[in-house]
């Protein structure tokens, strides 16, 4: 499958989808085409990549960061996605053991929101930025 034609698009799918390391896999976005991509080449290369739209899907929803996310599967439609439904949540998403954390998002997410999220999985390590 082609993402894009642009490089970074690439370079971020294969940092995504690196099942070299334990680690958690999270893909910005819910009504993003090229999102949908990254999820369907994962799902056939067998690696779990997580698709959310803001930091608060680690941990409880507008509360502290637990080893919890709420995100949407592919199965999840973008039209659902945007009414905020067809979420699932996965209890210990991150490994135990040290581990690589990988995101991709588009053009269009916040470098806050990125942000945020790697705050919430340090904080659920016991960690500060």
């Amino acid at each position: 499958a082609i993402l894009a034609q642009e490089t970074p698009l690439r370079f971020q799918a294969k940092l995504a989808l690196s099942p070299t390391a334990p680690g958690a896999r999270l893909a910005f976005g819910f009504n993003s085409s090229n999102t949908t991509q990254l999820l369907e080449i994962a799902e056939d290369e067998g690696v779990q990549l997580y698709r959310i739209d803001c930091a608060h899907r680690i941990g409880i929803l507008g509360g502290e960061a637990t080893n919890k996310i709420q995100h949407k599967p592919l199965s999840t439609v973008p039209a659902n996605a945007m009414m905020d439904m067809g979420h699932e949540a996965t209890e210990s998403f991150l490994p135990e053991s040290p581990l690589t954390i990988g995101i991709t998002a588009g053009a269009s997410t916040p470098d806050e929101m990125v942000g945020g999220t790697l705050q919430r999985i340090l904080a659920e390590r016991g960690l500060q930025v």
